[in-house]
């Protein structure tokens, strides 16, 4: 069995062969761009993508998203990645020095898309909280 798997992420795809390998699942890295909308929560930018790269491929995908909450600031949620390139960890640390929340919370959202007779979804989300 194959599982085909959405991502351009080096330590993804090496998670997920961890995982499914270990079950004797190969693990097939899809390597390409798909849409991938801006939300408000990893669920929905999962399940578009997958959505949109298993109607054109017509083959079953697995696409995973996270994102990072910091809750006195109300973000970055989604825009982690924006954020990360836009700023520093030093400054980040400045903003949050005087902030007597400094709790947050990651999120992950796993979506599986089933292309068989019938379209199927299946999703996961995950919060892991601090």
């Amino acid at each position: 069995m194959t599982v085909n798997i959405i991502t351009k992420n080096s330590g993804k795809l090496l998670a997920a062969k961890k995982v499914f390998e270990k079950y004797g699942i190969t693990v097939n890295q899809i390597d390409k761009e798909y849409p991938e909308i801006q939300a408000e929560n990893s669920l929905e930018i999962s399940k578009y993508t997958a959505i949109q790269a298993a109607k054109k491929l017509g083959k079953s995908v697995i696409r995973e998203d996270h994102s990072l909450f910091i809750n006195a600031l109300g973000m970055p949620g989604p825009y982690t990645n924006y954020i990360e390139k836009k700023l520093s960890v030093k400054k980040l640390l400045e903003i949050m020095r005087n902030q007597p929340d400094r709790s947050g919370y990651f999120e992950i959202a796993t979506v599986i898309v089933i292309v068989a007779r019938f379209f199927f979804l299946f999703y996961s989300p995950n919060l892991f909280l601090k």
